[in-house]
């Protein structure tokens, strides 16, 4: 099996308050920056452990590469980046305020039918699920009986977890993913007859502070 490790991007200035998307030179903020280095040190603290990671891939957007390369450092692997795994193209959404998107008429089908949702002028769910299939398969082929970790955004991490489930794209909105947030789920090497396995979800600060990580 090979075990990828989900890592979501630490907070950034407009983390809760509006849809950021592909929107360009968006940075942590200090709290974010905190708590990826929780995050990196729990790593640092698996990998102490005899569990090696093969490889760092990010999304190419900063948040995502800065998250990247605090981990980095931390367990001294090298980072690719990989369009592959980048944060959904929302469209004419992208940058918008959520109290004012809630609103709106074409918000609803968001939650209610995502499976069919497309982000106006923007990328739909589906697609976005058919790119994080085609970097499975690179990793199967490529990291046999591995562990990886791949830094990404919410609604990717997301539709990862949801269909390795079982329950499809309809099923991502019932799936919570915090900020410097690990989720982990394994799968078959290429020609193994096994079921892919949600390991973990949602790992955050309040977790590891309990396993005594400081």
């Amino acid at each position: 099996m090979i075990t990828v490790i989900y890592v979501r991007h630490g907070a950034t200035p407009t983390t809760g308050i509006e849809l950021p998307g592909r929107k360009p030179g968006l940075h942590l903020s200090d709290k974010g920056i905190k708590e990826v280095e929780v995050t990196a040190k729990l790593l640092e603290e698996a990998c102490s452990k005899d569990i090696k990671i093969a490889a760092i891939f990010s999304s190419p957007l900063e948040r995502a590469k800065e998250t990247a390369n605090i981990i980095s450092k931390s367990i001294m692997t090298k980072v690719v980046v990989d369009k592959r795994i980048v944060e959904c193209d929302y469209g004419d959404f992208t940058s918008g305020k959520l109290k004012v998107l809630t609103k709106r008429a074409d918000w609803k089908p968001l939650f209610t039918w995502p499976s069919g949702y497309r982000f106006p002028n923007g990328e739909s769910f589906n697609e976005v699920s058919f790119r994080l299939l085609g970097f499975v398969e690179h990793l199967r082929s490529s990291f046999k009986d591995e562990v990886v970790i791949a830094v990404s955004h919410a609604d990717p991490i997301r539709i990862a977890i949801s269909t390795a489930l079982g329950m499809g794209i309809d099923g991502m909105s019932k799936i919570n993913v915090a900020t410097a947030s690990v989720s982990i789920v394994s799968y078959p090497n290429l020609g193994e007859m096994l079921p892919v396995r949600v390991v973990a979800t949602n790992l955050n600060k309040t977790l590891i502070n309990y396993l005594g990580v400081k």
